[in-house]
């Protein structure tokens, strides 16, 4: 896979000792909602089935996604760690646009917790590539199609991670966190140097976990709604929503989300993330972070009106930690990248983007 210029390491045949359900990723929801049963599966029999139909083998890496409707392509493959671990990344090429002035940056994706890259690839990384960016989502270890884990990695595991795949790209790059993936950018923004990276070029926190952590805004919504966070939390820690259309609705999603979509995404969180995504006790040791950004690059937070995951006040307090404005999309929850008003948020992250570089 060629990569500005470099290729990614060749990852070495998956070892037999750890079975994994199989993702497989096929043309999906870029530019229609029908297509979005299309999107992610596991290998069972029956989904064999139902992609042999739809001349997809359950054997098939899928190695290059086309969109007919925006001829962006995505490429899926691998980063080998240097402990023989490996990521999925996903890539979009920037489309050809006439160029002036200083070229766009890359963006690089960060899912959060129960999702991979394909979160990224549904809607938002074609809209970037026409838009003349290029840009890449990781699978954080252990989640995608990377390697199974037996056990639970660190904040700073998947913080090296990401400063791995940095220095291979080579230049500095916009980071975009979502919920858990904020923390991992908060993390390594403050300290790029330390796990082996180069300073990032821009700040994108979405939905992002403070820094401080989730215990306050957990004990905000138990003072508001003590039943409805009482399931939430149900939802995350029991991982209560796999299975559970509504509840997966209730965590994620605007009310205003059709409910084939929800099976659909659920299923695809389901498949996609049978590790283990993070050492919870290690985590509260490194709590709060430093709301640290020593390079001084753009920073935009943005949030969900609607979001019952990391509320407004989260959200704004996140703004306030790095001295910017939040933005809140109105209407919106949790999965912004997912959501029916997915192309509003984009639309405020390119203006940003736009705006700074």
């Amino acid at each position: 896979m060629m990569l500005a210029g470099k290729v990614w390491p060749i990852a070495q045949p998956c070892r037999k000792a750890a079975v994994r359900p199989q993702p497989i990723r096929v043309r999906s929801a870029y530019h229609s909602s029908q297509r979005a049963a299309r999107h992610t599966a596991t290998a069972s029999t029956g989904t064999s089935k139902l992609l042999k139909k739809r001349g997809v083998s359950s054997r098939t890496r899928a190695k290059c996604v086309v969109c007919s409707a925006t001829r962006s392509t995505l490429e899926e493959s691998t980063f080998t760690l240097p402990s023989g671990l490996r990521l999925e990344v996903i890539t979009a090429q920037a489309a050809d646009l006439p160029t002036s002035g200083s070229p766009k940056p890359q963006l690089v994706f960060i899912h959060g917790s129960y999702h991979a890259a394909w979160c990224w690839a549904t809607h938002w990384m074609a809209y970037f590539a026409e838009r003349g960016y290029t840009s890449y989502a990781m699978s954080l270890r252990g989640q995608g199609r990377g390697d199974h884990l037996e056990g639970a990695p660190t904040l700073d595991d998947h913080t090296a991670d990401l400063g791995k795949i940095l220095d291979h790209l080579g230049q500095p790059a916009v980071l975009l966190g979502h919920s858990f993936g904020g923390l991992v950018v908060q993390r390594y923004a403050a300290d790029p140097a330390k796990f082996g990276g180069p300073p990032p070029a821009g700040l994108g926190l979405l939905c992002s976990v403070p820094p401080y952590g989730n215990g306050p805004m957990i004990g905000r919504f138990l003072r508001k709604k003590p039943i409805a966070s009482i399931r939430l939390t149900w939802s995350f820690a029991a991982r209560a929503w796999d299975g559970n259309p509504e509840l997966c609705k209730e965590t994620f999603f605007s009310k205003e989300m059709p409910d084939a979509l929800v099976v659909t995404y659920m299923e695809a969180m389901a498949a996609n993330s049978r590790g283990r995504l993070l050492d919870l006790s290690a985590l509260n040791k490194l709590l709060p972070l430093t709301a640290s950004n020593p390079g001084g690059a753009p920073v935009m937070v943005m949030g969900g009106e609607e979001d019952f995951c990391v509320d407004v006040v989260g959200v704004e307090e996140t703004a306030e930690a790095y001295g910017v404005k939040p933005v809140i999309m109105p209407g919106m929850a949790h999965d912004i990248m997912l959501d029916v008003k997915w192309e509003q948020a984009a639309k405020e992250v390119y203006q940003w983007l736009e705006q700074e570089f």
